[in-house]
């Protein structure tokens, strides 16, 4: 069994909720990966594990342009390349239940097939269910217990664990017990932390991301907990931002307004129009939504670029605007992580000399088994 800790921007974009981009200047911005896309129809074969994230990846992108989230089924193929880089959610929960860490339900996985194509979430948990005990290693919660999760740390893998009772720490939902999330909150010596804390009901006041108990959201306009907002309903927080997660319902998303007026729920901008947030496959550029950036062509960050190029920047700083450059190979000289051809690691060898190379294990924030 090998593993890595790899640093993880998001499992996938049929997984887990990410804010698309907005202007970031002259490259700016970026498609995002949204809080999940849409697929079209069901299969024709009953899934198994083995051809479960095919089968979920090409009807993801064939719907997923249907449901203009994707400008083409090309594009939302470059995107979901960029995302497997950081480790395919789908393909660590394959190798989860090969090695008996889950169990995959193909009802639960044909259902969610069958219902993708009302332009919806894109994610399907209920195809996989945790078979990992207490203190039993684990690469990530989906494999753990329903009652646990999977504490990592430093470690690779990390154990399974209870989830958090009310006033324990806990940084998310899914490290609390059901009803809770985390919220910044005060400890009984002194400092703060994220402890687990009551969600709130439909209408109740709320503050942010998970505030609210399942399926409503916390309305950043009016703090209070709420069904997912339809077309035209303002979305905007009271100081003119825009909140970092869902609040609208699929297909749409919380869209500045250029009048002056308050952000609104609206479907993602297209080619040419003002943004905002555009489709997943297009960048914000000066304002507009285009294409992704070919090689040359300027960038503010990798997502701005065909994948598998990256952002390179044109100054010192690592991160910055620059041009969209080829990665590079084993041996060569590299900045990031990024700058590396997909499987390889920016590693030290020297003070001031970093090439790119084949890493086994690693140093940062996230844990993935890399068996085949």
């Amino acid at each position: 069994m090998s593993r890595t800790l790899v640093a993880l921007a998001c499992l996938s974009f049929f997984a887990c909720p990410e804010t698309p981009g907005v202007d970031g200047g002259t490259g700016g911005g970026n498609g995002g990966t949204g809080g999940g896309t849409a697929t079209g129809g069901g299969s024709t074969a009953a899934p198994t594990v083995e051809t479960w994230c095919g089968t979920q990846t090409a009807s993801s992108c064939t719907a997923g342009t249907t449901c203009a989230y994707f400008e083409t089924q090309l594009g939302c193929e470059n995107v979901t390349g960029r995302n497997a880089e950081f480790g395919s959610f789908c393909d660590a929960q394959r190798n989860a239940v090969n090695d008996g860490r889950s169990s995959f339900s193909a009802a639960a996985a044909q259902s969610c097939l069958d219902n993708l194509g009302t332009c919806g979430s894109l994610a399907c948990p209920a195809a996989f269910t945790g078979l990992v005990g207490v203190d039993v290693g684990c690469y990530s919660s989906d494999e753990c217990d329903p009652a646990l999760f999977c504490e990592l740390g430093a470690r690779c893998p990390g154990r399974c664990v209870p989830r958090r009772g009310e006033g324990q720490r806990g940084n998310n939902a899914r490290e609390c017990e059901p009803g809770l999330y985390g919220r910044l909150g005060t400890l009984d010596g002194g400092g703060a932390a994220l402890l687990c804390t009551q969600q709130a009901a439909v209408g109740e006041p709320c503050s942010g991301y998970q505030s609210c108990l399942e399926p409503f959201v916390c309305n950043p306009n009016s703090n209070t907990c709420v069904p997912l907002l339809a077309e035209g309903n303002a979305c905007g927080a009271t100081d003119g931002g825009i909140a970092a997660y869902q609040v609208c319902a699929l297909p749409l998303w919380c869209q500045p307004r250029f009048d002056g007026g308050v952000a609104t729920c609206a479907p993602l901008a297209t080619r040419g129009e003002p943004c905002g947030t555009c489709q997943q496959d297009l960048r914000c550029v000066r304002g507009t939504c285009e294409s992704l950036g070919q090689s040359g062509e300027g960038c503010s960050v990798d997502r701005d670029c065909l994948w598998p190029l990256y952002c390179k920047a044109s100054g010192q700083v690592p991160l910055g605007p620059g041009t969209c450059a080829t990665r590079g190979d084993a041996g060569a000289a590299c900045t990031t992580d990024q700058s590396c051809a997909p499987g390889l690691s920016c590693v030290m060898r020297g003070l001031n000399a970093n090439v790119c190379a084949v890493v086994d294990g690693g140093t940062t924030l996230g844990c993935r088994d890399t068996t085949p």
